[in-house]
């Protein structure tokens, strides 16, 4: 069920693995993940991401709430926002995410954020 005040549903297209580790940022509490977005959102806001993960057919929407904006793309980072993975199911999505990217989101391969 939506909040109240929740945002739109957004889209991520996770085409590889080169993309997830891109837009995955361990290093938040829970998981987070980056949008490369032109879509205007503010800092708490709540937001719902339709994707589906790489080697995986299954769409899933993953819920959390706005923790960083990036708003102007520069050198390699795009414009766009990022949420801390929320809900029931951010847990299993964070491990998920984790399995999928085996050690490479520990790597110092560079991503959108930091």
């Amino acid at each position: 069920m939506m909040q109240s005040g929740m945002a739109d549903l957004t889209q991520l297209n996770l085409r590889d693995t080169a993309m997830l580790h891109a837009c995955y940022m361990p290093f938040v509490q829970r998981g987070g993940l980056f949008i490369p977005s032109q879509q205007s959102v503010k800092m708490g806001e709540h937001i719902v991401v339709s994707t589906t993960l790489p080697g995986q057919a299954q769409l899933v929407q993953l819920a959390g709430k706005v923790i960083w904006i990036s708003h102007k793309a520069t050198g390699l980072k795009p414009k766009g926002f990022a949420i801390q993975l929320g809900g029931e199911k951010s847990e299993f999505y964070r491990l998920e995410i984790e399995k999928i990217l085996g050690v490479a989101h520990l790597s110092d391969r560079p991503s959108f954020t930091l």
